[in-house]
């Protein structure tokens, strides 16, 4: 799905009128669809507004905020004989840094930021705030520029380019480019210096995010995975959903003024203890990542990203830097008696690690860069693997169908999944799984035909990547969404489905369809911490932004994503009304024999303690003929209560924004509009909020 704003908020009286324009598209992580099936094509956004969009939470990280401002206060204080301190704030975004360094009575700032736009947004920020005369903001990347495009090396410089795995961003690159080119011998950076830690994981959880468990692929046994991180709010996750092996390890420390400690490449080991009490022995599955800012390199202003459920301390909110977990080409089995080594490799953007006990010691062989080899770890998300290794969702369709499986012919929609061989197993005559990737429909042939050959011989398996090739005789069809992005994205079964009748023929009206109905469901909810995703503060400590807050407003009023998708598990959020059903889509019926469109409007009561800030939309399904819900949700909401998702699924946001948190403070009620157009493939929705 996309979707386009039509029309901004409009406050007549004491209502809110919001319209949108929802362009249906299928969507999928990983692959692009067919293009038969795609009514809209995404509009393109340029990498500085995507990136500029996130800032926004991070300018209400307070520790983050108040850490820059003490030390920057206390590298000015040091300089307080000095005549004359020039200070650059690398990465400026929309100016902050710099302003603090103004404020605290640095003679020149240069700002540095190669985003035109924020630069011209930071240039007016600046002039509102009075520091025209001190503040320069050039357009340009600090690794391209000298001493002589910024009047001078500089005495100090500060620079928050830093993402969840820390060097994401180019840090090690940017602070050794400084060093030589733009800063003095004796120059103070901020941050002085960076640590990053680790901590080794036991968790059959996490594991599932990596691997897939049902089927023993040679291919993927064999396989070292990728390096890449998973980023996520360790925190979210339920604490016996892990276990520690280890204590706190610290791996890497860089000092950001001493460029030989900047290295582009670099390998470490570390020897630690088996930490778990409870039992002999235990698996390490993965390696948990953070890191700590030193901001003067004395210990007196430290920032830390360790997650709660490692450090003890009060849990923390941040969108902008998470946790890295990082999967283990292969687990290790350690006991209370030996020694665990932890190998840490990172090139100049990206860490990754292995572990091994100590008597396996084989360095070269473990700091090898992991490359995926059996196409999976490509192709497929850590939450879209997790979904694929979900026993119980697959179990809920299977029983679905499962007395319509006995010498049927069937075709399964999806990808990598346990279903087919589920269905084969019970004697069906055959299977013909479609996969629309190629390269995962070569996958699927090695898994189901060459190495896991699990079901009766007599049944026929095959794998397609084009619908044309579907048999022209078929008793029932599945679909299993293993991939989409969205629940909405899947209404597509719906047309293919009657393409499938259509070229049946005769045999259309035998055809059994799984799941038989799509349920849009909608609710509104109030987010305790996410809705800072979608804000911007008019004033940070004092400062004020608000040309930088226009500007997010009005490159969100032009995206196509008025409703944005996310992994709600992660996200705390309350229900504040009873969910309302919008529509309720038969497959079984042909969407080109329905004339005009489908229109359902709802009222969303608000009986609960708590003010909504947002709308929630997601789509249950219906398999079989005794109705087996299969939702997003793994329990009905309770008004005042959390929202509980599973791992792999994404819902649909809509955030009321800044100008509607008074009304909705004062909200009774929630008039929703949803209206369907079905040859178009474009829903049309329309709030209005009464107080």
């Amino acid at each position: 799905m996309k979707f386009c704003d039509v029309m901004t908020h409009v406050v007549p009286g004491s209502c809110t009128n919001i319209q949108l324009k929802l362009i249906m598209k299928k969507e999928s992580q990983n692959f692009s669809p067919d293009r038969k099936y795609i009514n809209a094509s995404p509009q393109s956004y340029t990498n500085e507004n995507y990136l500029s969009l996130s800032y926004g939470d991070m300018l209400m990280d307070n520790e983050r905020n108040q850490a820059f401002q003490r030390a920057i206060e206390s590298a000015l204080e040091k300089y307080c004989n000095k005549d004359f301190v020039h200070v650059i704030d690398i990465g400026s975004g929309s100016g902050y840094l710099a302003m603090l360094a103004a404020r605290a009575s640095a003679n020149r700032v240069t700002a540095v930021e190669q985003c035109s736009n924020l630069v011209e947004c930071a240039r007016k920020i600046v002039e509102r705030n009075g520091f025209k005369d001190v503040i320069t903001v050039i357009e340009a990347s600090s690794t391209e520029i000298n001493e002589r495009n910024i009047g001078g090396r500089a005495d100090i410089v500060v620079a928050e380019i830093f993402d969840t795995e820390l060097i994401g961003e180019g840090a090690i690159n940017i602070f050794r480019s400084a060093c030589h080119d733009l800063l003095k011998s004796n120059a103070m950076v901020i941050p002085a210096v960076a640590s990053v830690y680790v901590r080794a994981i036991s968790s059959l959880f996490l594991r599932k995010c990596f691997e897939i468990e049902f089927c023993a692929s040679n291919n993927m046994e064999k396989c070292n995975g990728l390096r890449s991180i998973m980023e996520i709010d360790f925190d979210s996750l339920p604490p016996d959903s892990f276990d520690f092996i280890t204590s706190p390890v610290k791996m890497f420390k860089f000092d950001f003024a001493d460029p030989s400690t900047l290295s582009v490449r670099d390998t470490v080991t570390r020897e630690t203890f088996f930490t778990f009490n409870s039992r002999p022995s235990k698996s390490v599955d993965a390696i948990l990542m953070w890191w700590e800012l030193d901001f003067l390199g004395d210990g007196s202003i430290i920032l830390s990203t360790e997650p709660s459920h490692s450090s003890g301390l009060c849990k923390k909110w941040r969108y902008h830097w998470k946790h890295g977990v990082y999967a283990l080409p292969h687990s290790v089995s350690i006991e209370k008696s030996e020694i665990l080594l932890i190998y840490g490799c990172h090139d100049e953007f990206q860490f990754w690690f292995n572990a091994d006990i100590k008597e396996n010691q084989q360095l070269e062989y473990r700091t090898m860069l992991p490359i995926c080899t059996c196409d999976m770890h490509r192709l497929f998300s850590p939450n879209m693997l997790y979904k694929i290794n979900d026993m119980l969702y697959f179990s809920m369709i299977f029983d679905s169908l499962k007395t319509d499986v006995n010498g049927k012919h069937w075709l399964c929609i999806g990808e990598v999944s346990v279903l087919p061989l589920w269905i084969a197993k019970a004697r069906a005559k055959s299977v013909c799984c479609w996969a629309e990737n190629e390269r995962i429909a070569n996958i699927m042939t090695r898994m189901f035909l060459v190495e896991n050959r699990l079901y009766p011989q007599e049944c026929l398996i095959n794998v397609i990547s084009n619908v044309d090739n579907t048999p022209k005789y078929l008793d029932c069809v599945v679909n299993y969404f293993c991939s989409s992005n969205f629940t909405w994205a899947d209404l597509e079964f719906w047309y293919v489905v009657h393409d499938l009748q259509e070229n049946l023929g005769s045999h259309r009206q035998q055809l059994k369809v799984y799941p038989h109905t799509a349920v849009i469901w909608c609710t509104a909810v109030e987010f305790e911490h996410f809705w800072k995703v979608f804000s911007v503060p008019a004033r940070v400590e004092g400062l004020d932004l608000l040309p930088y807050k226009n500007y997010i407003t009005t490159i969100r009023q032009c995206m196509d994503h008025s409703i944005e998708t996310y992994y709600l598990y992660e996200y705390s959020s309350l229900c504040c009304s009873s969910p309302v059903m919008m529509m309720e889509l038969d497959m079984l019926i042909n969407p080109s024999l329905c004339t005009g469109n489908i229109s359902a409007e709802q009222h969303l009561t608000l009986t609960g303690e708590h003010a909504p800030n947002a709308l929630v939309f997601w789509v249950d399904w219906k398999y079989g003929s005794s109705d087996i819900v299969v939702s997003p949700l793994v329990e009905a909401p309770i008004i005042d209560e959390p929202l509980k998702w599973f791992f792999w699924s994404k819902a649909g946001i809509y955030y009321f924004g800044d100008s509607s948190n008074s009304i909705t403070q004062a909200a009774k009620s929630i008039d929703v509009h949803l209206e369907y157009k079905i040859s178009e493939k474009i829903f049309n929705l329309s709030c209005l909020i009464r107080s």
